[in-house]
């Protein structure tokens, strides 16, 4: 785990989206400018191995926030919505977003109150558009929470996830999203849709007891990891299905 305002999935994802149209000149600069240069160790042999190193370093030192705006600024997106897009997409959940300024795209940092929106925006998505037997585990999950049963809060987190699908089959309905083309595939080599989606679902099947007599515990820490995980991907697929027709596999 790499740890700071990113997760693992957000800073490798990051580093794909930048390698491309970043120099490593620009990598150099943004490291100078920042006083991280001793952070930017040139790991592996492309510009993506080189960009994951360094964003994993300065997470973990907190200068993510600095180095990320000049990162930005170094990429001018301009008018390049879709790159801009998929950055800011990238950054859901984070203490950052993109901006755009009237002439092009900055970082800027989310206040309290649009965590707050974002959380709100999250749930009434769920109370509208999710399968009610998935609104109930996710809200018996909630109160579990609150009493200290952290065991079954999992374990309905899961089972929150199967109730998106038809025959409560999550791993078969997601290689369908995958074979149709509406979701990017499984190759593990990719930190793409498939792995985000199906990530909640493996944690809250092997951790606590229903993980087997050597699952790590479940404690209060893994067990609100779970919840969110599972509300994320929950939202993801929701609005997936706002825009694509779903295969017959899923109950949204």
């Amino acid at each position: 785990m790499y740890g700071g305002d990113l997760n693992d999935e957000q800073v490798d994802r990051l580093a794909i989206e930048i390698a491309s149209p970043i120099t490593g000149a620009q990598i150099r600069r943004a490291a100078e400018r920042t006083n991280t240069t001793d952070l930017d160790d040139r790991a592996g042999w492309s510009k993506e191995d080189r960009l994951t190193s360094y964003l994993a370093n300065v997470n973990r030192s907190d200068d993510i926030g600095e180095v990320l705006s000049i990162l930005i600024e170094k990429l001018d997106l301009g008018g390049n919505d879709s790159l801009a897009d998929e950055i800011d997409d990238i950054l859901t959940g984070s203490p950052y977003t993109l901006q755009y300024n009237g002439k092009r795209y900055e970082l800027a940092t989310r206040t309290p109150e649009d965590v707050s929106n974002l959380k709100d925006e999250h749930s009434s998505l769920i109370e509208a558009a999710a399968p009610l037997s998935t609104q109930a585990r996710l809200e018996r999950a909630s109160h579990l929470l609150a009493e200290g049963d952290y065991d079954n809060a999992i374990h309905d987190c899961r089972r929150a996830l199967e109730n998106m699908t038809v025959d409560t089959n999550y791993g078969s309905a997601l290689a369908d999203l995958d074979q149709s083309g509406i979701i990017e595939g499984n190759d593990w080599d990719e930190p793409i849709d498939w792995q985000a989606l199906k990530f909640p679902y493996n944690y809250c099947s092997n951790v606590g007891s229903h993980g087997g007599s050597d699952a790590p515990e479940a404690t209060s820490k893994r067990a609100e990891l779970a919840y969110i995980y599972t509300q994320e991907a929950i939202v993801f697929l929701l609005r997936v299905a706002e825009e694509e027709n779903l295969p017959d596999s899923w109950d949204i």
